[in-house]
């Protein structure tokens, strides 16, 4: 169903809900204006880089099909959890015969990639030349992670404003408006976030160019490239 259509859909079904109140309760539809316009707030989660320098390149290469190619050496790796969730704050009006409600909703939602974990392969020992150049490398990836969950908040934000951000108040049976939100935000809203923030994977992959790799291969005066050849 187009998004369009949905919302002509569901701006009929809030009048009809919104008529049926007024006609029992004159009152109450005049108290309903009086809530607080719907908001929705986006946060963003950031946090420190974790680090773990214990497993093999064998290991490392088994955990992201980003490398799933048998011709790629894996000397190093960085992955970040794609993380998505939403709650819902609702002040709620319902009329003397309990039936009908009319709500006002505060929606909170958190983005981001927790953890983000930077690997580099145990074959390398810590504070070596070969350790420094692949860490370095690894940190343009955990970088390519907080930079675009910084960048999609915008395009959320502008997206769950338009579709919850109204003056109207949520209006339904008694017991209903608060569950529909959260259900439509866990249901729809928050695989369509978790797509956005799978698309950096494209994005990690353009790090690892040819060039890169050879760049980071020939580093530490060939040690690199001997291990490589193994």
């Amino acid at each position: 169903m187009k998004k369009s259509h949905w919302r002509r859909l569901a701006s009929i079904q809030m009048a009809a809900v919104a008529l049926a109140l007024a006609q029992q309760n004159p009152a109450l539809a005049d108290e309903c204006n009086k809530l607080p316009p719907s908001s929705v707030s986006v946060r963003l989660l950031e946090s420190d880089i974790q680090t773990n320098y214990q497993r093999s390149t064998a290991v490392l290469k088994g955990m992201s099909d980003r490398y799933a190619d048998p011709r790629i050496t894996l000397l190093g790796l960085t992955l970040g959890k794609a993380t998505a969730s939403a709650r819902v704050a609702t002040q709620l009006l319902r009329d003397p015969t309990g039936r009908w409600e009319c709500a006002s909703h505060q929606a909170q939602v958190e983005i981001g990639y927790q953890p983000i974990t930077l690997y580099v392969g145990r074959e390398f020992p810590e504070g070596s030349c070969a350790f420094k150049e692949i860490y370095q490398h690894e940190l343009r990836h955990a970088q390519t992670y907080r930079d675009h969950a910084r960048a999609i908040v915008p395009e959320i934000e502008a997206t769950l404003r338009e579709r919850f951000v109204s003056e109207e108040p949520t209006r339904g049976p008694s017991g209903s408006t608060q569950a529909r939100i959260q259900s439509e935000l866990n249901d729809r809203w928050l695989p369509y976030i978790r797509r956005l923030l799978s698309a950096v994977e494209s994005q990690q992959r353009d790090i690892d160019t040819p060039e890169e790799y050879e760049k980071v291969s020939k580093a530490c005066n060939g040690d690199i490239q001997r291990f490589m050849r193994r």
